[in-house]
């Protein structure tokens, strides 16, 4: 994979996991231009754990599966590499283990501008375990991101995301993506 935005205008990715019960887990992951077109779109076929699975993994598996099975094989599909990639789901965080590149979750619990200077004092990280296991809490142009790994520097997401934060509701993408799965579910069924 390229390093983030070698060679031409830089990209963000949105990456999700949609659950059927009688298919298993799909993912997708949509990477846009700073306009919110879209530059790449992937996505997995179902993932169905199996029963002993389920056993052995306990509650890792979601994680698992999300993160180091579905995600890690999204992004490795990637022909440029995106500047960030953001998820709704706290599963994929997991992740992080497996790439370099920043991976964050995006605040969804509806209103993104209420960030003020009282609950994150100039960008300061916020720790908030009620999303999963070590996330802190950034401000990144006015969008509230969690992030499970250390060094996530806000500043220096701040300048390439900002085109984004102008022109892209971060939570949209998701939409598209479930959208798109489920078509694709439909129309193979």
């Amino acid at each position: 994979m390229a390093s983030p935005g070698a060679g031409t205008t830089p990209s963000v990715g949105f990456l999700t996991v949609v659950h059927y019960a009688q298919h298993g887990y799909f993912g997708g992951l949509l990477t846009l231009g700073p306009a919110g077109r879209p530059r790449e779109f992937h996505c997995t076929l179902p993932v169905q754990p199996s029963r002993a699975q389920e056993i052995l993994y306990g509650p890792t598996l979601r994680p698992y599966l999300c993160g180091e099975q579905i995600a890690a094989a999204l992004l490795a599909k990637l022909a440029t590499a995106p500047i960030a990639v953001l998820t709704d789901d706290a599963d994929v965080l997991a992740v992080t283990a497996v790439t370099d590149l920043p991976v964050l979750l995006v605040d969804d619990d509806g209103d993104n501008n209420d960030i003020t200077d009282d609950n994150v004092e100039n960008n300061a990280p916020r720790r908030d375990d009620s999303r999963g296991p070590n996330v802190t809490w950034l401000d990144v142009c006015g969008w509230r991101l969690g992030a499970r790994t250390h060094g996530v520097d806000a500043a220096k997401l701040a300048g390439p995301l900002g085109d984004f934060a102008a022109n892209v509701d971060p939570l949209e993408p998701f939409e598209r993506i479930r959208a798109a799965i489920d078509q694709a579910q439909r129309s193979a069924a």
